[in-house]
């Protein structure tokens, strides 16, 4: 009996030993991050040392953007809104110094620095990296911009216990969580890690935990994946969906793999039924680097029997479509009461009896489905618009222009040109060179040809005095 007991104390001993042990580690694990997070916010550059607005040129983008971000406004000396913003923009350069780099890029001289972010109007505001941009589209003041600024000079992940996991899905409608094994990271691949994080980190929460066991039990992580660490994953609606970022997320030392990884987060990071509102509008109904259709539901007043439905096939293609699916579907829904010019002009809609509808808009391609197979509109129903969702996205089902034939035309016409400008916009000279090329030479062979002569003319005459006669 006292064997007993004693085997019993050793094996208590062991065991508090262990966990003693483990949660030991757990906590040098999130120290150890929580440096490198401290460290990758210190760059080998000072960060807007002399609080100035930097003047940044097509030789120098490059290299102000890869250490760091950089805040930039793209403008245009004539445009009206820059000349009213330029103060404003100086004022908020000084007050940033030592913390947030600030700089602007002229695009009359500089517009290949600006046909490369994409900008299309003057000014555009926007946070720079090396792996992508983030838009500023809050209020140009200098209490505004600097909210938005100091969102990146934050640690861009917070390390959690795994027994902390539960209070942040109760607080939050999307979670990104990082899960891995501190025995079998490597610095290189945390530091890249918190890179991809840093670029992304104003628009989603994102999350790490070392304590991967307790971790993989909580959100029921297949087998098929616990062999994988790291593991990234989405989890929303409180735990009520999750996804699991499937190519593996080591060495994540090339830049490719770094911005597929940063594209998926943003791919991920609504909520999974969002209510489409004006703050967000833009982000949802946007075109986005991967290809993407958006199902809308279109409601006079908040319908909750149907907003469910829209929300029940969501959580249907997540489980079932969503890791196959070669575009990123995106389900929301919209109260049409205040908007009903906005949807009569976007979306044809010409009365608000006619809703409730869903329909399915393809932002990158400009096109809307509204009909089935068998002509009929769409139905708001699980497995009916799960079915048709999937049909649009192998291509089966054709949908229309925004704007029709004349859209469509036009659309096609912007493809086969895209090429051409991008060609003429980036190598300037040389298209100049061809051009005069092409010119000279066709001068050159029409001056050339030699003239005839009285016997090759001498045919020609006697046709045109039989014209005559006759």
């Amino acid at each position: 009996m006292h064997l007993v007991k004693l085997l019993a104390s050793l094996l208590l001993t062991a065991f508090a030993a262990a966990v003693s042990s483990s949660a030991a580690d757990v906590d040098k694990a999130i120290t150890h991050v929580n440096q490198l997070s401290a460290k990758l916010r210190k760059p080998s550059k000072p960060i807007n040392p002399n609080g100035i607005n930097k003047v940044i040129t097509v030789a120098s983008y490059d290299t102000d953007t890869a250490d760091t971000g950089f805040f930039i406004k793209f403008f245009a000396p004539w445009c009206g809104h820059c000349k009213h913003l330029a103060p404003i923009w100086e004022e908020f350069a000084y007050h940033m110094a030592d913390r947030v780099n600030v700089g602007e890029v002229d695009c009359t001289t500089d517009g290949k620095v600006c046909a490369r972010n994409g900008i299309r109007g003057y000014p555009s505001l926007k946070w720079v990296t090396d792996l992508g941009t983030i838009d500023f589209n809050g209020r140009r003041t200098v209490e505004g911009l600097t909210a938005f600024a100091e969102g990146f000079s934050k640690a861009p992940v917070t390390v959690v216990k795994a027994s902390e996991i539960k209070s942040v899905l109760k607080t939050k409608e999307v979670v990104v969580f990082y899960i891995y094994d501190p025995a079998a990271i490597s610095d290189d691949h945390l530091t890249n890690f918190l890179k991809v994080a840093a670029s992304v980190q104003t628009l989603v929460p994102i999350y790490a935990t070392p304590d991967y066991n307790a971790a993989a039990k909580l959100f029921r992580i297949p087998e098929s994946h616990t062999d994988q660490y790291p593991l990234l994953i989405t989890v929303k609606d409180g735990g009520m969906d999750q996804k699991v970022y499937n190519p593996p997320l080591t060495p994540l030392s090339d830049k490719k793999q770094q911005i597929a990884l940063r594209t998926w987060i943003l791919d991920n990071k609504h909520p999974l039924v969002p209510a489409l509102t004006d703050a967000n509008s833009r982000d949802v109904l946007g075109t986005s680097e991967s290809e993407k259709l958006v199902v809308l539901g279109l409601f006079n007043g908040f319908d909750s029997a149907k907003v469910d439905e829209i929300r029940f096939a969501a959580r249907e293609w997540s489980s079932k479509f969503s890791d196959q699916s070669k575009k990123n579907v995106v389900f929301t829904w919209l109260d049409a009461r205040e908007k009903g010019e906005y949807i009569k002009r976007a979306y044809g809609i010409k009365s608000l009896d006619e809703l409730p509808k869903v329909i399915v808009v393809d932002p990158n391609e400009e096109d809307i489905y509204r009909k089935d197979l068998s002509g009929a509109d769409f139905v708001i129903e699980k497995d009916s618009l799960v079915a048709n969702v999937k049909l649009i996205v192998d291509g089966k089902l054709k949908g229309a222009h925004i704007n029709g034939w004349s859209g469509a035309f036009f659309k096609k016409f912007e493809k086969v040109m895209k090429p051409v400008i991008e060609f003429i916009s980036e190598y300037p000279f040389l298209f100049v060179g061809g051009v005069v090329v092409f010119v000279v030479l066709t001068l050159w062979l029409l001056l050339s040809e030699p003239a005839s002569t009285p016997a090759e003319r001498a045919p020609l005459k006697r046709a045109e005095s039989v014209n005559k006669t006759d």
